[in-house]
């Protein structure tokens, strides 16, 4: 069963008809929300969607933005943190998935990855803090990993999906700038910090995608998506 339609509902369409197991895919999307009505109406629809599916596993998919100190005290984040406790606190069954930034056909062009090649694109000004890296991820091998997961029996618990790589956000620009041919407009700020993530429980289930995620993870996104 899928609560939601957009990118993430989209990539698990296929298990729209299991019943013992809610994918809910209808949380805020923007990392940058800081209307409180947003934050309330997912919080009301997870309750609403956990008490009419009691038996069900629920999948709930949260950030690693957590773990940053660079931005985990935004609005987006701490409601983030607060969704997962209520899930905790009120699901008898639970996943919940915190993401790193994931890049598929479409989806919120706030996200870091499309905001780049648009802005890149369209020669507008990046403010690009300079000491920054952000985490990628294919919302396809983020999916085939989700569903060993769920395949796998595991539940109740908190788990990490993500890239075994941060990638600078300045070699991300120079990807997409050799791509696109055409030059960034930067403005470089003395901000940011390498952003390091724990996968251990989920690297096997990465590990078996067989992907090359050294810096060429960049071009093969691009190439599928841009």
């Amino acid at each position: 069963m899928i609560i939601g339609n957009g990118l993430l509902a989209s990539e698990f369409s296929d298990l729209e008809e299991i019943n013992s197991i809610v994918i809910f895919a209808s949380g805020v999307s923007n990392s940058l929300e800081t209307n409180n009505a947003e934050f309330k109406r997912e919080e009301q629809l997870i309750t609403k969607t956990i008490n009419k599916y009691k038996n069900c596993l629920f999948v709930y998919f949260s950030t690693c933005s957590i773990n940053d100190n660079t931005i985990n005290q935004r609005p987006y984040v701490l409601h983030k943190l607060k969704m997962e406790d209520l899930i905790i606190n009120s699901a008898e069954n639970y996943l919940v998935l915190r993401l790193s930034h994931i890049v598929g056909k479409g989806g919120n062009e706030n996200t870091i990855f499309n905001y780049l090649v648009n802005a890149i694109k369209n020669n507008s000004n990046i403010h690009l803090w300079k000491n920054a890296s952000r985490n990628i991820l294919d919302i396809e091998d983020m999916g085939k990993v989700v569903r060993e997961i769920i395949k796998s029996g595991t539940k109740n618990t908190i788990l990490n999906i993500a890239n075994p790589n941060s990638y600078p956000v300045n070699e991300i620009v120079n990807r997409i700038e050799k791509y696109l041919q055409k030059t960034a407009n930067l403005t470089m700020i003395e901000k940011g910090s390498h952003i390091s993530i724990e996968i251990n429980e989920t690297m096997p289930y990465i590990q078996n995608l067989s992907k090359d995620f050294s810096i060429n993870y960049i071009d093969e996104l691009l190439r599928k998506y841009h």
